[in-house]
């Protein structure tokens, strides 16, 4: 087989690569759409975005060019909308059919990519989020920002430090945090202050204090908290432990690794003496368990 698969399986195609051109294979990796494309994106709403040159158009799953190569920007389809910007920098809502729906305000680039029906935008140098309803919901303020939404919030940054706003704009959680990542599915996102990682819920609320090298995701009311390795006499020792979701470290952090809790357990080691390591699971209080 002379050609790369690239993308994952989206409506029952994957896009690939043969000889610098992009189409679209099958689950049984047969041809569907020959690569003639100079880039090729997932089928949303049997639609994929296809680049021509400089210019995006639409191909439903047959290969048919149901909107032609015209626009500079443009998104995937959601809710049978997608935001196309034109070469004379005109931005507007289009239905499947390439119909326009609604003018969009003007921006500088997109990155062609739907959230929570969002789409990140940057304009005069800083960055937003547009709805599929041509409406600027996020304002375009924003030094930086993720590229997409998760547990309804997305983390943005301002005057150096992160926090979070809503799909409609509002400052959730203030920008506070010298460094900051989405949030995960159980509710909990890393964030670094005071020179330290911690954990915090969806209010903002700290979960651990922000004093560790690095933290965990939260599992079965532990989280993995590292602090910085020390020496003893020509050894260094990792220190990794656990803390609760109120705060407090309920397994001190005498670890070489450790691994997060799945149904009560995690694996941990720790360094011998004589430099050897030793391998074992313990519960949620500390205590050494079977591997069984």
């Amino acid at each position: 087989m002379s050609f790369e698969r690239v993308g994952p399986s989206y409506e029952g195609l994957a896009f690939y690569r043969e000889a610098g051109k992009y189409g679209w294979i099958d689950a049984a990796e047969r041809i569907v759409i020959p690569a003639r494309y100079d880039e090729a994106a997932n089928f949303y709403e049997g639609l994929a975005l296809a680049k021509v040159g400089a210019l995006y158009g639409y191909v439903d799953t047959s290969g048919i060019e149901v909107i032609a190569p015209q626009f500079v920007h443009a998104s995937p389809f959601d809710g049978g909308r997608a935001l196309v910007m034109l070469p004379d920098r005109e931005a507007w809502i289009i239905d499947p059919h390439g119909a326009r729906l609604v003018r969009a305000p003007a921006f500088d680039d997109s990155m062609y990519f739907v959230s929570d029906g969002r789409i990140w935008i940057r304009r005069d140098g800083r960055v937003g989020f547009l709805g599929l309803d041509g409406e600027e919901h996020v304002p375009c303020i924003y030094e930086e920002a993720e590229l997409y939404f998760a547990s309804g919030l997305v983390r943005v940054r301002s005057d150096g430090l992160w926090g979070f706003v809503d799909r409609d704009g509002a400052h959730v959680i203030a920008c506070t945090f010298s460094m900051a990542e989405n949030f995960l599915p159980n509710g909990t996102a890393r964030v670094a202050a005071n020179r330290g990682w911690g954990l915090i819920d969806r209010t903002g609320r700290a979960l651990t204090p922000f004093r560790y090298l690095d933290v965990g995701r939260a599992s079965d009311g532990r989280v993995r908290v590292t602090l910085a390795a020390v020496r003893e006499v020509d050894e260094w020792y990792n220190r990794h432990g656990y803390a609760d979701l109120e705060g407090n470290e309920v397994i001190p952090c005498s670890y070489e690794s450790a691994g997060d809790f799945v149904d009560g357990r995690a694996e941990v080691q720790v360094k011998n003496s004589d430099g050897s390591v030793r391998t074992f699971f313990i519960d949620r209080e500390g205590r050494e368990v079977s591997a069984g």
